[in-house]
């Protein structure tokens, strides 16, 4: 099951987690996705990154 999807417009890209769960927890599945998201903004032009859970409880950015 994939628990974190990666989409990139105009060199923004933006990474969002699915929950089932209203606590948001980390796992060591969620983790090794997220580790995923982070190379593979790493390896392309994407300039900007979101951080959203589909949950909408929290929201982060961070420019790079």
């Amino acid at each position: 099951m994939t628990l974190v999807r990666y989409e990139s417009k105009s060199n923004v890209a933006t990474t969002r987690w699915m929950s089932r769960s209203r606590t948001l927890a980390i796992n060591p599945a969620l983790c090794n996705e997220l580790c995923e998201v982070v190379v593979r903004f790493r390896d392309t032009a994407d300039r900007l990154r979101c951080l959203d859970t589909a949950a909408e409880a929290y929201f982060s950015a961070a420019p790079t």
